[in-house]
């Protein structure tokens, strides 16, 4: 009972507890009708152990600092417990800066990273946690809302790990969104996994990162392509892009004005075929030369083709 001089089980008065315990491992529970509260008030020790427990309940593990103490235990718990909260709250905001400032060092409007021991266990896995890591640093030391993509192309490149793979998995991620003008952010699922990506880098009792990151459904696209009777998305086509333009033409698909990406999407989602808009850029020059299609900039300042 609250204020109480004893407790109510034994009868030891509670002054004759050290005056340092007084505010520690304290619970109170107090019911009124079908309203119950509870609170509670512990030790550091005890608070760890507790975190720790419901942490292993919801499958997080978390990371260790200091005497034994969890650095982003309530951060984790919040972002698994809640996916549509893309909000950090102060005292959180300042112990992801801190565990930022450990992984990159700040270079005027840049990130540099300053660890290679990232867990990672693949080329793509290591990729994919670099780019996390990158839109998580320029957000919390860089004030940043969406990062410029070529900033984590330029982090790859240092790390030697600007692959194929990574740039088809970044484009149908879940954790990392688009906008225009070449901008990245982290989505609502994206946040909580680039925390956990942190999380495991900083704990030396991790050896290898276990998270599992969105798929590219790979298998499905390649399926897609067979039964349309396509090339396979990821196998060099059997004919040139000249003759696929060709056959666009054929087909009267510039009856309406097209830009290079509307061609590359057409022959991706269509015909089952990658073709990326530098392959077909000067074939398109020469149809215009031949008088096939004729061209116009539009508003955006991106050539149009037409018939």
């Amino acid at each position: 009972m609250k204020d109480a001089l004893g407790c109510g089980n034994c009868g030891t008065r509670i002054e004759s507890i050290d005056g340092n315990q007084k505010t520690l491992n304290q619970i109170e529970f107090e019911q009124k009708g079908d309203s119950k509260k509870f609170k509670a008030i512990f030790s550091d020790n005890v608070g760890h152990d507790l975190v720790s427990t419901f942490g292993g309940m919801i499958g997080i593990q978390l990371p260790k600092g200091k005497h034994g103490t969890t650095q982003f235990s309530r951060i984790a718990i919040d972002n698994h417990n809640n996916r549509e909260k893309n909000q950090i709250d102060q005292d959180d905001n300042d112990l992801l800066v801190e565990a930022l400032n450990k992984v990159f060092k700040i270079d005027g409007d840049k990130l540099i990273l300053q660890t290679a021991n990232l867990k990672c266990k693949t080329g793509l896995d290591k990729a994919i946690r670099v780019s996390l890591l990158t839109i998580l640093g320029c957000k919390y030391l860089l004030n940043l809302e969406d990062t410029k993509r070529s900033m984590i192309t330029d982090m790859l490149n240092r790390a030697k790990l600007n692959l194929g793979s990574f740039r088809a998995w970044i484009g149908r991620s879940e954790e990392i969104g688009k906008k225009g003008g070449g901008l990245v952010f982290l989505t609502t699922n994206g946040l909580p996994v680039a925390i956990q990506v942190l999380n495991e880098i900083i704990d030396p009792d991790i050896i290898e990162g276990s998270i599992s990151f969105s798929k590219n459904n790979g298998a499905k696209r390649k399926n897609k392509g067979n039964a349309e009777g396509g090339a396979e998305p990821n196998k060099k086509s059997s004919k040139s892009p000249k003759e696929y333009l060709t056959k666009l033409i054929e087909e009267n698909f510039f009856d309406t004005k097209r830009t290079l990406s509307d061609i590359v999407k057409h022959l991706k989602d269509n015909h089952a075929v990658i073709i990326e808009t530098s392959d077909i850029s000067g074939h398109m020059g020469k149809l215009v030369g031949s008088k096939q299609l004729k061209r116009i900039k539009g508003e955006s300042k991106i050539y149009e083709y037409f018939i």
